[in-house]
C-alpha cells in the first residue's frame, strides 16, 4: 500500500459482516487513515444466527447476545475505527465524495465501500419475542411464519 493510499479516508457503509471484515482488513494490511464504518441499525455489529425451534426454546441472554458480536466497541477503539450507528446512509454525491445520512448529515471520504444487502433486524428483540409466544402456548408454525416475514 503506498504512502498516499494509506492514509485516506475509507467510509464503509454497512457495519454487518462484509462491513466489519472490511475494516479489520484495511487495519491489518496497513491502513493508517480513518475508517468509519456507518451501520443503520442502533447495535454494534452482529452475527445473525440461524433461526432454529430448538434456539427460540433455549436460553437468551445478554451474555449470548455478546457472544455472536462481531466486534466489540474495544476492538473498534483499539483499530481506531469510527461508528456511526443508527442512522442509514440515504445518499450519496460521488462528485463531492460524500455519503448522506438519514440524519442529514454527511460524511465525507476519500474511498468508499458499499458493504450492505441485508436489512438489520434486531434479532435479539424478535428471539425473545418469539420465545414469549412459545412460552404462551402459540404453536411454533404461526411463530415462523411471523419470523419469515421479517427482513433478512
Amino acid at each position: 500500500m503506498t504512502q498516499a493510499a494509506a492514509n485516506r479516508h475509507v467510509v464503509i457503509v454497512g457495519a454487518s459482516l462484509a462491513g466489519t471484515r472490511t475494516a479489520q482488513g484495511l487495519r491489518a494490511l496497513g491502513h493508517a487513515g480513518d475508517i468509519t464504518l456507518i451501520g443503520a441499525g442502533p447495535e454494534l455489529p452482529y452475527d445473525r444466527p440461524p433461526l432454529s425451534k430448538a434456539l427460540l426454546q433455549g436460553e437468551w441472554s445478554e451474555a449470548a447476545a455478546e457472544g455472536v458480536r462481531l466486534i466489540s466497541q474495544a476492538e473498534l477503539d483499539t483499530l481506531g475505527v469510527e461508528l456511526r450507528l443508527g442512522s442509514a446512509a440515504t445518499g450519496l454525491d460521488t462528485a463531492g465524495q460524500t455519503v448522506r445520512l438519514a440524519d442529514g448529515t454527511t460524511v465525507p471520504y476519500d474511498v468508499l465501500v458499499i458493504a450492505t444487502g441485508a436489512v438489520t433486524v434486531n434479532w435479539v428483540r424478535a428471539l425473545t419475542q418469539a420465545r414469549r409466544r412459545l412460552a404462551a402456548g402459540e404453536p411454533a408454525a404461526a411463530i415462523a411464519d411471523a419470523i419469515r416475514q421479517l427482513p433478512a
